[in-house]
């Protein structure tokens, strides 16, 4: 039990909440689908979008998106920062078990980009489905292709093995997992970023792109 507990200390508690994004990944498609999908629903898309720049609407809907989830995850890490300073354990404070974390800030930064795709995507899915149901059936649907692609025993023996480490959940996998991991011997770690960045920001482009061109009357 004790050898844990630099894990609960800061700053690793930082990292240790951080990474604890389930709860924060379905907020972000939810707020995106109602965001962005519920629109079609509520029928405020033709008023609104109908005589507006509707690429920089949606540009800054996904920024208010980016900021809120934003928001949630810096109220996490403060809270993280804070607690390790006021508990205790067996009667010792449990700011004693501290130790150094190495990559730290890399750490803190692969946690919170982690997160930027489970926006992106679902805005893309809710301009295309134009219904929040459909667009949830689409993001389950995506992600869970993701995951398959992943996990494909195949990959080992093919051409371009290095493929999982480029899917969300395979990048995410890779720069979180540990250093003997399958996949960090497959692509650098920046390569696996790389590929984390772009499907935050292609799926966000395809989706402004696509709302542009859209037939509000339809």
């Amino acid at each position: 039990m004790i050898t844990a507990l630099p894990a609960f200390a800061f700053p690793a508690s930082l990292l240790k909440v951080a990474g604890n994004f389930g709860p924060v990944i379905l907020l972000a498609i939810y707020l995106a689908t109602a965001l962005v999908a519920g629109e079609f629903e509520w029928g405020t898309v033709r008023t609104v979008h109908l005589t507006s720049n509707r690429g920089r609407t949606l540009a800054m809907r996904v920024g208010v998106l980016v900021g809120l989830v934003g928001m949630v995850m810096v109220i996490g890490l403060l809270f993280a920062a804070i607690l390790p300073f006021l508990l205790s354990f067996e009667g010792a404070p449990l700011q004693q078990h501290a130790a150094p974390v190495p990559d730290f800030w890399f750490g803190i930064v692969t946690r919170l980009a982690a997160l930027l795709p489970f926006i992106a995507v679902p805005v893309l899915m809710s301009v295309l489905a134009r219904s929040t149901g459909f667009a949830f059936l689409l993001i389950l649907l995506f992600f869970a292709a993701d995951v398959a692609v992943t996990a494909a025993p195949f990959w080992s023996v093919s051409p371009v093995p290095w493929i999982p480490a480029l899917t969300v959940s395979g990048s995410i996998s890779r720069l979180l997992g540990a250093p003997d991991a399958p996949l960090a011997s497959l692509v650098p770690a920046g390569v696996s970023m790389t590929a984390l960045l772009a499907w935050a920001v292609l799926p966000s482009v395809a989706a402004i792109s696509r709302f542009r061109r859209l037939d509000l009357n339809e």
